[in-house]
C-alpha cells in the first residue's frame, strides 16, 4: 500500500508542479503585457515628443545630433517590436479563448 501511495505521490507531484507553473505564466504574461503596453505609450509621446523638438530645430536650421537621431531611429524599432508582440499576443489569446 505504500508503494501505492509513493507513486501517486509522485505521480500528482510531476503533474500538478507544471499545472501551477503554467497558471502562474498566466498571471505574470497578463501583468507583463499591461506593463508593455504603458510603457509602449510612454515611449510613443517620448518619440513624439523628440520629433517636434528636431523638427522645430530643423526649421531654425539647427544641426540634429547624431545620438538623436539614433534614438528616434532605435524608438521607432522597439516600437514596432512591441507590434510584433502585440500580434503574437492576440493570437495566443484567441487560440487559447478559441
Amino acid at each position: 500500500m505504500e508503494v501505492v501511495v509513493a507513486i501517486a505521490s509522485k505521480v500528482g507531484e510531476y503533474l500538478v508542479k507544471p499545472t501551477v507553473n503554467q497558471v502562474r505564466y498566466l498571471f505574470c504574461f497578463n501583468t507583463i503585457v499591461e506593463e508593455l503596453k504603458e510603457q509602449e505609450i510612454n515611449l510613443k509621446l517620448a518619440r513624439d515628443n523628440v520629433n517636434k523638438d528636431v523638427e522645430t530645430a530643423k526649421n531654425n536650421t539647427d544641426e540634429i545630433k547624431g545620438d538623436v537621431e539614433k534614438w528616434l531611429t532605435d524608438a521607432n524599432k522597439i516600437l514596432a517590436d512591441v507590434e510584433g508582440l502585440k500580434e503574437e499576443t492576440a493570437v495566443k489569446k484567441t487560440c487559447r479563448n478559441g
